[in-house]
């Protein structure tokens, strides 16, 4: 699977640093003001990034924050 590197903007082969067991850490709701459109993104990347990596094989641990 080869994801898009936006440090060196190129296609790259994914690696995990652990092949059993990928680990994802994603930035959860800042729940001191209202939601906006912007936010959604956030929340969308996440969910196709972790389907994309389940449909190549990848079992997943997900971490969300909560900012407050």
């Amino acid at each position: 699977m080869k994801l898009y590197n936006t440090l060196s903007h190129s296609l790259e082969e994914f690696d995990p640093i652990d092949p059993k067991n990928v680990r994802i850490y994603t930035c959860g709701p800042t729940v001191y003001d209202r939601v906006t459109i912007g936010n959604l993104r956030t929340y969308i990347f996440a969910d196709l990034l972790v389907r994309a990596l389940q449909s190549n094989g990848f079992k997943l641990t997900t971490v969300q924050n909560i900012t407050d």
